[in-house]
């Protein structure tokens, strides 16, 4: 018995400190979950959101939203733990923003070009001839 208990405790503590792998036998070991098929694809939980600020679950929690209600339609949003943000939004056919911020176009981390609410266009050189 103290054998059989002594096994099961090493089998649960090996499992507690490893990935785990779907259709595949080496899991990534950055990864808690690998998933290996290349014929099918990751189904995530499906709930009716009522707004981006309503029902706000765990920081970086993926859901795919079913409702179409005060600000929020259709898709897959992920949730900073304080509102919820729909990763794309094939509804509509612009690259821009939906807030009252500027659109930055950056290199290497660094604001090169942007176009400010009012619709003007600048660079962080001043120098520049100003030219886009």
């Amino acid at each position: 018995m103290k054998n059989s208990n002594l096994l099961i405790c090493i089998m649960c503590f090996t499992r507690c400190f490893s990935q785990t792998g779907i259709n595949t036998a080496t899991p990534d070991p950055n990864s808690d979950l690998t998933l290996g098929s290349t014929n099918k694809g990751l189904l995530l939980n499906r709930i009716p959101l009522i707004s981006t600020n309503t029902g706000v679950y765990n920081e970086g929690m993926f859901v795919y939203n079913t409702a179409t209600a005060n600000d929020v339609s259709p898709g897959v949003y992920i949730s900073n733990g304080t509102v919820w943000s729909k990763l794309i939004d094939s509804q509509t056919n612009f690259v821009g923003t939906n807030n009252s911020q500027p659109l930055l176009f950056k290199t290497n981390g660094v604001e090169k070009i942007r176009i400010d609410v009012d619709g003007k266009i600048g660079n962080r050189y001043a120098n520049s001839s100003g030219n886009c």
